[in-house]
């Protein structure tokens, strides 16, 4: 659970940072690289807190999830660069992922 809350934040900052200071070299370089590492042990860390928290779960049920989100992960980049430019990207990925914050804040509480 832990692991999973600091990488939400790790990633929230890395695009939050990213947005604000878009025109500072040194600062995408460091938020790219905070985006990076919050983002390497997302997946297990959800996978591993998913198999705690949800009981009765199968380990194929949780597959199935993890892989839709997978695809979700690639495709919105793609689908907001088609959409609003390559300049909306980090902004508009910023909103998704803030918007996802609170989603699993209200989600957590009731764990």
């Amino acid at each position: 659970r832990t692991m999973v809350v600091a990488d939400a934040l790790g990633v929230s900052c890395a695009l939050g940072m990213m947005s604000v200071f878009e025109k500072a070299p040194f600062v995408l370089w460091m938020g790219t690289g905070l985006f990076g590492m919050s983002m390497a042990s997302v997946y297990p860390s959800v996978l591993n807190f998913a198999k705690q928290e949800v009981p009765g779960v199968s380990g194929k049920g949780i597959t199935l999830v993890m892989q839709a989100g997978s695809l979700g992960s690639i495709f919105t980049p793609l689908t907001v660069v088609w959409a609003g430019g390559e300049k909306s990207l980090v902004r508009i990925l910023l909103t998704l992922i803030l918007a996802a914050d609170v989603t699993f804040w209200t989600l957590i509480q009731n764990v």
